[in-house]
């Protein structure tokens, strides 16, 4: 089983941010970066040569929403195999977690538990 050692975490929740870093360190994730605004995230994407492997994206944002960041990152990334996008959301609404099933995006429910993570395992 291979160790994930990099994540991007992109969430405009503070707290979650907070208590999802803290998970992932207990996971054994050693480089975490974190990202309020997806805009940002992107931007960093398109300039870094630092290899992420997994990148937790949120949804709602009052910028672009999560699906936007998603399409966005595909049209713009070179290596885009190389960094697997999982959702991790708190969101009810289910036309979100069938909009992630058509495009292939595995959805976590939030809150982020090591037994989710351990589940996942980011595949």
């Amino acid at each position: 089983m291979a160790v994930i050692k990099s994540v991007i975490l992109i969430d405009s929740n503070g707290i979650d941010n907070f208590v999802n870093e803290r998970i992932l360190k207990i996971f054994g994730v050693k480089n975490i970066i974190i990202f309020k605004n997806p805009t940002t995230a992107l931007s960093f994407l398109n300039k870094t040569v630092i290899k992420y492997q997994v990148i937790l994206l949120d949804i709602n944002f009052p910028t672009i929403n999560g699906f936007e960041f998603i399409e966005q990152f595909y049209k713009r990334k070179s290596k885009k195999k190389q960094i697997k996008i999982h959702i991790l959301s708190s969101s009810i609404n289910p036309s979100d977690k069938i909009l992630a099933e058509k495009k292939c995006i595995p959805f976590i429910e939030k809150p982020l538990t090591i037994e989710k993570l351990k589940n996942w395992y980011f595949v």
